[in-house]
């Protein structure tokens, strides 16, 4: 009873000109509810191409849920794919035509009364965020959810579809504990953590890696003792049993000893800061940045010393420490973070794309490291990001008493 289809619906998926953040909401809200998803799948915007995957995936789960296609353009097809997958007429809904008229306030294009239109044995689901309703209906043994393709819309939608998928199937939220790691490598962990990742087994455990950071997921029964063992094993290296970010967990530490943060940026061109205020309340620890990408603002905004670059260039480990520590006495704060390096493509003069320097310096003195992240410009960018904010996290460990 608990097998779920997922199925997002639009050519632009297909081509690679929209990421498809649908699936991995629904893929996650789903399995965390109890479920198990059996496929998650796209398809263009094509009536029987949708049909027949809707077929095909409904004689195989109890529960398909399809994204997009609910629109008012003549590519929002889902609504008769639907119909012919149902083998049922498309009608139209003169409450619902209604309804559309109130929401828009009277100045709905005749053409979004496509979207009053449903197979003849579906009901409607509310969209509270959009002028496109959901819908539900019952094809074979499956019941199948329709949602349009805006992710704001999928996630104001999904609680109410998760209350009555609960109701129907009598699914009971899995146990899950998430460890993020930093700082070990995904084929080092897996010789630390030995036993502790087994497969086949309750409760299940998987290991995923995104820009240097390790997410290891804990489901089912036991996951409580079985995070606390890996997290143990571990050890400074996990920073964080939860779901809450590097930055988030850096910003918590910073708050919880009263001290601020500035920082200097150079190769991350401003992620570092970005990372930092995309956690709610950093403001009360975070006092600015600058981005100083060209050599003579080092010097004048900086106060990096000219015979430092010139003897050393600005991807240096003397550059750096002078970077942060001018950061820190322009902004007064207490830490302070720098970056530079060679992104990419191309070397910056002697240096090597990827290979740079961060450093972090505080009340006793700066400390540095040397990267070498291997990756496109943008992923080298986020993780010399990440690692500063390791740098960071770490610095505030050693001096918790």
């Amino acid at each position: 009873m608990n097998r779920v289809a997922l199925l997002t619906i639009g050519d632009e998926l297909l081509e690679g000109r929209t990421v498809d953040r649908n699936a991995a909401t629904l893929a996650r809200a789903f399995t965390d509810a109890g479920g198990v998803v059996i496929a998650t799948e796209s398809v263009g915007d094509d009536v029987t191409r949708i049909a027949d995957s809707v077929r095909r995936l409904a004689a195989a789960a109890s529960t398909v849920v399809l994204t997009g296609g609910l629109g008012p353009t003549p590519d929002d097809l889902t609504r008769a794919a639907l119909a012919a997958a149902a083998d049922c007429a498309l009608v139209s809904d003169a409450a619902m035509e209604a309804a559309i008229e109130v929401l828009t306030r009277g100045h709905a294009p005749a053409r979004n009364r496509l979207q009053a239109q449903r197979p003849a044995h579906a009901r409607w689901l509310d969209n509270p965020v959009g002028s496109a309703p959901g819908l539900a209906l019952e094809i074979g043994a499956a019941t199948v959810y329709a949602l349009p393709g805006v992710p704001r819309e999928v996630a104001a939608m999904l609680p109410s579809v998760l209350d009555e998928w609960q109701a129907r199937t009598s699914a009971r939220p899995r146990a899950r504990r998430t460890l993020s790691v930093i700082g070990v490598r995904e084929a080092d962990l897996v010789d630390r953590l030995g036993p502790l990742l087994a497969r086949g087994v309750t409760p299940e455990v998987s290991v995923t890696v995104h820009s240097g950071v390790i997410t290891v997921t804990v489901r089912g029964t036991g996951a409580d003792e079985r995070a606390a063992a890996i997290r143990a094993a571990l050890g400074d290296d996990c920073f964080a049993d939860d779901d809450t970010t590097l930055a988030g967990t850096v910003v918590l530490a910073l708050r919880v000893r009263r001290a601020t943060v500035a920082v200097a940026e150079s190769l991350t061109g401003g992620m570092l800061a970005s990372l930092f205020v995309d956690v709610a309340g950093a403001s009360d620890v975070f006092a600015g940045g600058i981005v100083a990408y060209h050599d003579a603002f080092k010097t004048s905004l900086l106060d990096v010393p000219a015979s430092i670059l010139a003897q050393h260039t600005a991807v240096s480990e003397a550059a750096v420490r002078a970077m942060a520590s001018g950061a820190r006495q322009r902004f007064g704060a207490d830490f302070a973070l720098a970056t530079s390096g060679a992104a990419g493509p191309e070397p910056d003069g002697p240096a090597a794309p990827g290979t740079g320097w961060i450093a972090c310096a505080g009340p006793d003195g700066a400390s540095t490291r040397a990267l070498n992240m291997p990756g496109d410009r943008a992923l080298v960018r986020r993780r010399f990001a990440l690692a500063a904010l390791d740098l960071l996290r770490r610095q505030l460990l050693a001096d918790t008493p």
